[in-house]
């Protein structure tokens, strides 16, 4: 229930930490979708698929096969929450934070020691060209976002009635 969690702290659509804003943009079951902002300036979308599975390392961790399986202990059993980050506008600032916007993504998830998490990062300008217009068309970014998900149904779920609670 780490997306209750998170909607819950935040206070109007926008949480504030440090001197990043994360801003609310789509809050679904299993699915959260956040901006986030940094001096004024939007930096990256952040989205949080819980995946209501255990991490297969064929899948989510191919990079780390040899080193996971040469240590079976190590396979996590956990509930895997993936974290998909896309920059917009200002791609090298983003880069600059990497680690910074990692720890911020990373940290909302509830309930650490029972969840394990994912992080991806992904370079589309499409992002980008879909959020300049997301006041008058945020379902159309929301769909291509998704198009990142696992659950690829996501996408064919939403509807513009789903924001109304962002607005009041």
């Amino acid at each position: 229930m780490w997306l209750l969690y998170l909607h819950q702290k935040l206070h109007k659509g926008v949480f504030i930490i440090i001197d990043y804003f994360l801003k609310l943009e789509y809050n679904a079951k299993n699915i959260l979708v956040l901006t986030l902002e940094k001096d004024s300036q939007d930096l990256a979308i952040i989205v949080y698929e819980d995946l209501n599975r255990a991490e297969n390392i064929d899948i989510d961790f191919p990079y780390y096969k040899e080193q996971i399986e040469s240590v079976p202990e190590y396979i996590d059993k956990r509930n895997l929450v993936s974290i998909m980050i896309f920059p917009i506008f200002n791609l090298a600032k983003a880069k600059k934070l990497e680690e910074e916007i990692e720890s911020i993504a990373d940290y909302y998830i509830e309930h650490r020691g029972k969840i394990n998490t994912k992080i991806n990062w992904f370079n589309e300008k499409k992002v980008t060209d879909l959020y300049k217009n997301i006041d008058t068309n945020k379902i159309s970014l929301l769909k291509y976002l998704f198009e990142f998900c696992e659950n690829k149904t996501l996408k064919d779920d939403i509807k513009s009635s789903d924001f109304s609670h962002l607005n009041q």
